[in-house]
C-alpha cells in the first residue's frame, strides 16, 4: 500500500510538471483568447478545481464575490487556471481545519479587477517573496518534500496574470 501511494503521488507530480510545462509553451506560442469574464464564474469554476485539495487537506474553501461584480477582458480559460494554481498553493499550505478565501472587486478608481486568495496557511519569509513566482524555485527543500509540487504552479499564475497586464503580489510572513 505504502508502495502504490508513494507512485501514485509521484505520477501526480509528473502530470501536473507536464500540464504546466504544456500551458507555459502555450503563452508563448498561443495568443490569449479575449472574451468577456465574469468574475463570480471566473472564482466558482476556480473553486470547484480546488476542491479536492481543499477536501483533501480540510481545508474550508470560500469565494466571495458581490453578484454585480462587473465582467472584465480575459482569456477565461487561462485565468481559471491561474487562479486554480494560487488556490492549490493555498490550499496545500494551509493547517487543516483552516480557511482559504478567494475574493473579487472591481477597483473603479483604476479601472482594474482585485482578486484575492488568503489562506492561513505556514507563511513565507519574507526575503522569500521576490522569488516564489520564479519557474521551478521552492522555499525549501525540506518543505517540497513534505508538501510536494514542482515549483511551476506560482510562475504560471503569475506568468499568465502578466500576459493580461496584471501583477501578482505577496503578503506573507512565517506563521
Amino acid at each position: 500500500r505504502v508502495a502504490l501511494d508513494v507512485t501514485s503521488r509521484r505520477v501526480e507530480t509528473l502530470v501536473e510538471l507536464v500540464e504546466a510545462i504544456t500551458t507555459l509553451q502555450d503563452l508563448e506560442a498561443k495568443p490569449l483568447q479575449i472574451g468577456e469574464v465574469l468574475p463570480s464564474e471566473l472564482l466558482k469554476t476556480a473553486c470547484q478545481m480546488a476542491a479536492q485539495r481543499a477536501v483533501g487537506n480540510d481545508i474550508v474553501l470560500n469565494c466571495d464575490c458581490p453578484p454585480d461584480t462587473p465582467a472584465f477582458p480575459g482569456d477565461y480559460t487561462r485565468l481559471t487556471q491561474a487562479l486554480h494554481q494560487l488556490l492549490d498553493n493555498a490550499c496545500k499550505f494551509s493547517h487543516e481545519g483552516s480557511e482559504v478565501l478567494v475574493t473579487a472587486q472591481a477597483r473603479s478608481e483604476d479601472q482594474t479587477m482585485c482578486i484575492s486568495v488568503v489562506d492561513h496557511g505556514i507563511g513565507i519569509p519574507h526575503q522569500e517573496h521576490g522569488r516564489i513566482f520564479e519557474r521551478f524555485y521552492q522555499v525549501d527543500g525540506g518543505l517540497t518534500r513534505r508538501y510536494g509540487g514542482t515549483g511551476l504552479g506560482l510562475a504560471l499564475a503569475k506568468e499568465i496574470v502578466e500576459a493580461h497586464g496584471g501583477t501578482v503580489v505577496v503578503e506573507s510572513e512565517v506563521g
